[in-house]
């Protein structure tokens, strides 16, 4: 198999393993996808389409290679795809071939090493004997294009089919050579869930034999509203880690999404919400990554920096690798301060609380650090809401996780100051597809957002990994009426539910899995039936004060999670009546 161009600036390999395409059945595999969709492995962006396949291969915001453009035998005219499939660090497009033929074209990045693999293999009357002929456009190595060497390939497509791997200037070959064989793609490694689905991913070519993709459960938050999945905004956010360090922790740059066909990366506030959707989302290290990542920044946005490290100490009480951030957060709170002293203050970015309460969360995720550091948060804290002239009382920030809320207690309807608001959140229906071609230049940031539509909104999750516990306030009024939630991870522990609304009667199954030591679960389920209700918790019926509220009721339980608990909602029928 001969390559022409020199062979300094780039290899191709020939790769006999067959590669599996994203299981068409999964949740997470997009089939039909329309315009340039991004796949991310190996610390590259690979941009690919239904039509024309890979059209470019990117190191961070640099371009590498492409496009790659595909013909078959004598003919002139490159193949057009017809239909494309892509999933987390791989594709497949299918190609229709005059004759009856149909080429089938798969492509991983794996994260073991900066090298795409590409197999074609076939269906149909047998092509053998007729050449594929692979030409490869590379734009120079410094990222300029106006220069591009390109490079031919010609093999036979055989009964095995014909697979390459494609290795970008400035690699060394031999060291590439022993890490491609066999590839691993990320979704082997961090997105099967607990070996869940492996006989079906084995039998149907799509496991360890067959090379690439998982099992049909992707690893993270796993929620299903109404039938509606919202697995594939998980495993895209996923993907925005370009590739994986020798441990397989996500490394960064990460994506942000693609304007004209080429990657655009995170940094500041977005990046700060790409953390707060993975921790939202049960990826406790992509979070730890994007925060670590945006703390590194020369001008890191001081109140979304603020914000991410005090959602990464509640998920996961992780206060060890905050204490390593200190010195930035120490930076960003200065900053904040002098900011709010002179004056020049705005109104905090939506997807963020206003400063009061950002730092408020940030003192109780430090609390048992020791070493004054909680003090001195409270101390800014009150700094500023004298600077700020806030109405909220700056003395009280003791953290949110040493008071208990007062069950069955009604919200205050009384607007908070810009210092005290809460993120404004949009309701899951508000957001466009996951892959309408509008969402392409934020695509990623898109799916943050769902994520936390769904976990901070209408599930109303807030945790806090210190002292073990999980508060809920589930927002049913409008629906969803069936909705199941799995992985959802605070420090140690992971837990799920489900909630099924039949015949006018709300039934809740909660659970955990894992963890030291079961999770103290604050429960409030806010739901369209009117007083009066019986609940009931296993099979005892438990008196509670139920709170009326516009278009139904509020119930509100506190009770540890040893591993699960059932809990029934209905209107009461008094006697008599």
């Amino acid at each position: 198999m001969p390559s022409s161009g020199p062979s300094a600036s780039i290899h191709l390999l020939p790769f006999a393993q067959p590669l599996a395409g994203p299981p068409a059945t999964a949740s997470w595999s997009v089939t039909g996808a329309e315009g340039s969709q991004a796949v991310t492995g190996g610390g590259l962006v690979g941009v690919v389409n239904r039509e024309d396949g890979l059209q470019g291969l990117w190191r961070g915001a640099v371009r590498v290679a492409g496009p790659l453009t595909l013909r078959l035998g004598s003919a002139t005219s490159p193949l057009a795809g017809t239909e494309l499939r892509v999933g987390p660090g791989g594709w497949e497009r299918r190609i229709s071939v005059p004759g009856g033929m149909i080429l089938f074209e798969r492509g991983v990045l794996p994260d073991s090493a900066p090298a795409p693999l590409l197999h074609w293999s076939w269906e149909g009357p047998s092509p053998e004997g007729e050449p594929v002929l692979l030409h490869l456009a590379l734009a120079a190595s410094t990222g300029e294009v106006s220069r591009q060497d390109v490079y031919g390939l010609e093999g036979p497509l055989g009964p095995d089919g014909l697979g390459v791997a494609l290795l970008p200037p400035g690699e060394e070959l031999e060291s590439l050579r022993r890490r491609i064989h066999p590839p691993h793609a990320r979704e082997l490694a961090r997105h099967r869930r607990g070996g869940a689905g492996r006989e079906e991913a084995e039998s149907s070519g799509s496991g360890p034999a067959g090379g690439s993709f998982g099992g049909p459960h992707p690893g993270g938050l796993h929620l299903v509203a109404d039938g509606r999945s919202l697995d594939r905004a998980g495993l895209m956010l996923a993907g925005a880690a370009l590739g994986t360090d020798g441990d397989g922790r996500p490394t960064a740059p990460f994506l942000l999404g693609l304007v004209e066909g080429a990657p655009v990366l995170a940094s500041g506030s977005a990046l700060a919400e790409l953390g707060l959707g993975a921790f939202c989302g049960g990826r406790a290290e992509l979070g730890w990554a994007m925060l670590e990542a945006l703390a590194g920044e020369d001008a890191a946005p001081p109140l979304p920096l603020l914000h991410l490290a005090g959602e990464a100490a509640a998920w996961t009480g992780a206060l060890p690798r905050l204490v390593r951030l200190r010195p930035a957060l120490d930076a960003a709170m200065d900053h904040l301060l002098e900011v709010a002293e002179d004056g020049e203050s705005t109104p905090p970015p939506a997807a963020h609380p206003g400063p009061l309460l950002v730092l408020e969360r940030l003192a109780g995720g430090v609390e048992r650090g020791g070493g004054g550091w909680r003090e001195a948060i409270l101390e800014v804290r009150q700094a500023m809401a004298r600077s700020l002239r806030s109405d909220s009382p700056a003395g009280s920030a003791a953290s949110k996780g040493v008071r208990l809320p007062v069950l069955g207690g009604s919200p205050s309807n009384v607007p908070a100051p810009e210092a005290d608001r809460p993120a404004h959140l949009p309701p899951p229906w508000a957001f466009a597809p996951l892959d309408a071609p509008v969402t392409a230049p934020r695509r990623t940031l898109h799916a943050a957002r769902l994520l936390r539509s769904w976990i901070e909104g209408r599930l109303g999750a807030d945790p806090d990994a210190r002292y073990g516990r999980l508060e809920f306030t589930l927002e049913l009024r409008g629906g969803p009426e069936t909705l199941e939630v799995d992985h959802l991870q605070v420090g140690d522990a992971r837990m799920g539910l489900s909630c099924r609304l039949a015949d006018g009667v709300f039934r809740f199954h909660l659970f955990q899995a894992g963890g030291r030591a079961p999770l103290t679960l604050v429960f409030r389920a806010r739901v369209p039936l009117a007083p009066p209700l019986k609940v009931r918790l296993a099979q005892e019926v438990v008196e509670l004060p139920v709170e009326p509220l516009e278009g139904g009721s509020g119930v509100s339980l506190q009770f540890p999670l040893d591993p699960e608990r059932r809990i029934v909602i209905e209107r009461s029928v008094e006697e008599g009546r």
